[in-house]
C-alpha cells in the first residue's frame, strides 16, 4: 500500500485521520498523518489492518488504485 492509496481509501470511507487512527488503536491521527505524509513506511502488517477495517470493498478499492497509477 502507498501513502496515496491510504490516503485515497481513508477518504473514500469518510474516515478523518483521527478515525482512522482510533480505529487501529492509536491514540491520535500523528502516526497516519506520518504515512500519509511519507515520513513513516507502511509495512505489511499496517496495510493489512487497513484492508481488514475497509473489508471487501477495502480491498477492491486498494485494487482498483493501483491500476491507476
Amino acid at each position: 500500500m502507498t501513502k496515496e492509496e491510504l490516503k485515497s481509501i481513508r477518504i473514500k470511507k469518510g474516515w478523518s485521520q483521527s478515525d482512522l487512527a482510533k480505529l487501529l488503536g492509536y491514540k491520535n491521527r500523528s502516526h497516519i498523518a506520518r504515512l500519509e505524509n511519507g515520513y513513516q513506511s507502511i509495512n505489511e502488517r499496517f496495510s493489512m489492518s487497513v484492508k481488514y477495517l475497509c473489508g471487501k470493498d477495502g480491498a477492491s478499492e486498494l485494487h482498483s488504485n493501483s491500476n491507476s497509477l
